[in-house]
């Protein structure tokens, strides 16, 4: 059964790369090798070159753009650098996922030939020796009827109180600051939004969101 490269970039490490790209563009500087090394060494203790393999794998993926920057202070000034920038273009969806729908972490992947989610080899549990094409466990569950014992009606219910349990959880742990998230005096989940403006960051990173407030419009 054969295998594909989705992507190579870990996802964590490109939210902190992502970070360190507009910290140094905050400071006015050109967001080269060398600076983001020392952001992503100072704040998440990662080696220089475990940092240029990542900044190349998020090229190769799409999450991070290069360009070509002549330095204007310092003493790189008049020197031509390469300079990594936030992604321009919107992501490319293609019908499966880029990272495994397991362990969320890329490299050679299997894809479900009936849904979007992708496994490695290694995450998947069933023995798949036998099998010409593959369909994830997930896609199993789901075409099994026996396994589903309850009443849509019953089911939806069930996630609802699901829904406003977490929903209460994530009110108490006191970050829902007005820098965060606001909430109003509705108990509807769809009052609590993000403010933060980081919308197109899940969008890079995740191929099918799904969050509190969707679940609760599907109950």
């Amino acid at each position: 059964m054969a295998t594909c490269k989705r992507r190579l970039s870990c996802p964590q490490t490109v939210q902190h790369l992502w970070d360190a790209v507009e910290n140094v563009r905050q400071q006015k500087q050109i967001a080269n090798l060398d600076r983001i090394a020392n952001y992503m060494r100072r704040k998440h203790g990662l080696s220089a070159g475990d940092t240029e393999r990542q900044l190349s794998h998020g090229v190769r993926d799409g999450v991070l753009a290069t360009r070509r920057r002549v330095g204007i202070k310092g003493s790189k000034v008049g020197v031509e650098q390469e300079a990594y920038m936030l992604p321009e273009e919107a992501v490319k969806r293609d019908g499966h996922d880029w990272y495994c729908f397991e362990c969320h972490r890329g490299g050679d992947v299997l894809l479900c030939t009936t849904c979007h989610r992708v496994y490695h080899v290694v995450c998947v549990k069933e023995d798949l020796s036998n099998e010409d094409k593959f369909v994830c466990s997930m896609c199993q569950l789901m075409k099994s009827k026996d396994q589903f014992q309850l009443k849509t009606e019953d089911l939806n219910l069930l996630l609802s109180y699901t829904c406003l349990r977490l929903k209460n959880k994530v009110c108490s742990t006191g970050h829902q600051s007005s820098h965060h998230l606001h909430q109003t005096q509705t108990r509807d989940l769809n009052r609590l939004a993000h403010v933060d403006g980081d919308g197109w960051k899940q969008n890079q990173l995740i191929y099918e969101k799904m969050d509190l407030a969707t679940m609760e419009e599907k109950t």
